[in-house]
């Protein structure tokens, strides 16, 4: 067999390529519309308001929010390089690519976690425990409870069964102990479905996809239908939407604390610095509508948002309106905001019509088919990575893919001990405070300042057919400006606030130094291998296009916005070969 040339390795096996337009808008939607849109950013609306949260969102999302999916899209699916080889843009931050790496990883074995409490509750029989006043603060956990109080109560059943039955924490224990066996098989069960949605690459996915989708927005579509015909639901309404509307309130979004807290919750609510997209655009065709898929992930997370946090708003009416329960959310921004889902949200199916365990069933199927999507599509960006690294694992790829999953597996199962408990808010935390912001800074900075915008836009313009409108050159200028100020804001103003405990701050710098540390370990690499800066700072010798367009690409270069060498619009295949 022959050696494959250094240029053949843009070209992905046919089971690493998404064979459908309509397949990879959908594993584009599926990747932003994961649980962190549902865990964690209703929590906040229901804690700050619905217009207050969505003013700031709406302003971060249209002057830095779009830009910043477009680059992490464009440079992947022009270049046809995942989360580490795209960064041949910019080889002197090539260490961002291995710390998203790992990231992804650490942040996958916790996201399973999340989806093994999910798949638990679909069936777990929650007992209707009688003496809620009993002394059980040994147990109690979350963001609603002092460790310390050894007077603290439970407030319903539903809290006692997920903190003495699920999470089961004990102060008194160590950090290390037996995991619980009912969330360990819940956590194997998950581990196999992503296996076997990934065995045959990305085919098998590419086919489900579409059919696992249109299941979610019937199963949520059914259980908004239904609340709403529950006494006190339609009390979400008004509580959500402003009583009278104050423009001087409105206002103090501009202020600099809560823009870079709107910015931080966007960027792990859109997930674009996990590197899913850059995965899904890598192996997309050259011609997929950059700024099309952009627009509608934003607006699609956008709207999830709205609907999640209307349908969470109206099982909490329903339990205050039939209990006379006037308990509110609070969002600590630890890693928490997510307990509510299962302390305080199951108690609203008896007041449903028919079987509460079947709406149960119903509910937690429909959260859970969404974390399986973007589970699934984690595991199929860091199995591309992989691929693209050491083309001669493309041979394998079902072993690669149990390798994978077992590694997952096992990581996971430490998460479902006291360790767990601490260990996976507190990587939430600082993903969102620091890891994440700092790597979409870096990839702005390599793509707008160093590499340049105006050539950036000069790809986008041959890639696409068509310039781009002065809304993007404006908002690309905006930026580039803007999202590195926010990026260090955020981390100064997290080490300055952490509130941790001894153990948390060694486990802090334990998960730092495996990811931040690659960045400048990999500029001191290029430094001292060149000795000339345009080589440090300058695209390496393996930025380029597939072969059949670099030709093409020089001819567009030379005579620019010529209309003979401009395409028709939302060209997706290639007909510009005839020029080279």
């Amino acid at each position: 067999m022959k050696n494959k040339s250094k240029n053949d390795l843009n070209e992905r096996p046919s089971f690493m390529k998404w064979k459908s337009h309509t397949t990879y808008t959908i594993a584009t939607l599926s990747w932003t519309m994961g649980l962190t849109n549902i865990f964690y950013i209703p929590a906040l609306i229901l804690e700050n308001g619905i217009l207050d949260f969505f003013a700031g969102y709406i302003l971060v999302m249209i002057i830095v929010g779009l830009p910043i999916t477009v680059i992490d899209i464009a440079i992947s699916q022009y270049s046809s390089k995942s989360v580490v080889r795209c960064w041949d843009i910019c080889p002197f931050f090539r260490g961002a690519g291995y710390g998203k790496v790992i990231f992804l990883v650490l942040f996958q074995v916790y996201y399973n976690i999340l989806n093994s409490y999910v798949l638990f509750y679909c069936f777990a029989p929650i007992p209707k425990f009688q003496n809620l006043n009993k002394d059980e603060s040994q147990y109690l956990g979350g963001n609603n409870h002092d460790y310390s109080n050894k007077n603290s109560t439970f407030s319903s059943n539903t809290e006692k069964f997920w903190y003495t039955e699920v999470i089961q924490f004990d102060r008194r224990l160590q950090y290390l102990d037996y995991p619980n066996m009912k969330l360990v098989g819940c956590l194997f069960g998950h581990t196999i479905i992503v296996l076997l949605l990934n065995f045959r690459g990305i085919n098998f996915l590419e086919a489900v996809l579409p059919f696992l989708l249109g299941l979610t927005i019937i199963l949520f579509s059914i259980i908004l239908l239904v609340t709403n015909t529950v006494p006190g639901a339609w009390n979400a309404i008004a509580n959500l939407l402003p009583k009278g509307f104050n423009f001087n309130k409105l206002l103090l979004w501009s202020k600099e604390e809560i823009i870079t807290d709107v910015f931080k919750n966007y960027l792990f609510s859109m997930g674009v610095a996990f590197g899913g997209f850059s995965s899904i655009a890598a192996q997309g065709s050259f011609r997929k509508p950059v700024y099309r898929t952009a627009i509608w992930a934003n607006l699609i997370n956008f709207l999830t948002s709205i609907l999640y946090t209307f349908l969470f708003a109206n099982f909490l009416e329903i339990i205050r309106y039939q209990e006379k329960n006037n308990r509110k959310i609070e969002a600590n921004h630890n890693g928490n905001d997510f307990y509510y889902i299962f302390t305080e949200i199951p108690t609203a199916f008896k007041y449903f019509p028919g079987e509460p365990r079947l709406w149960q069933f119903v509910f937690y199927i429909a959260i859970y088919i969404r974390g399986l999507c973007a589970s699934a599509l984690m595991t199929s960006t860091f199995l591309g990575i992989i691929y693209e690294e050491r083309p001669k694992l493309y041979q394998n790829p079902r072993n690669c893919s149990l390798v994978f999953c077992v590694f997952i597996f096992l990581s996971g199962c430490l998460f479902h001990t006291n360790f767990g408990t601490i260990a996976g808010p507190l990587t939430v935390s600082i993903g969102k405070d620091i890891i994440l912001p700092i790597m979409i800074a870096l990839q702005v900075i390599s793509v707008l300042w160093i590499y340049g915008m105006l050539r950036f836009l000069e790809d986008l313009h041959f890639m696409l057919g068509f310039a781009p409108l002065v809304y993007w050159k404006v908002c690309f200028t905006l930026t580039a400006c803007m999202v590195p100020l926010l990026s260090t804001k955020l981390a100064v103003n997290y080490f300055a606030n952490a509130d941790l405990t001894s153990f948390e701050v060694v486990l802090q710098k334990f998960i730092l130094s495996f990811i931040l540390p690659w960045t400048p370990f990999m500029i001191l690499v290029r430094v001292i291998r060149k000795k000339k800066w345009n080589n440090i700072l300058g695209p390496s010798t393996d930025w380029k296009l597939p072969i059949n367009l670099e030709s093409s690409r020089k001819m567009f270069q030379e005579i620019h916005c010529t209309q003979e060498y401009l395409y028709e619009k939302h060209l997706i295949q290639d007909k510009i070969k005839k020029y080279e």
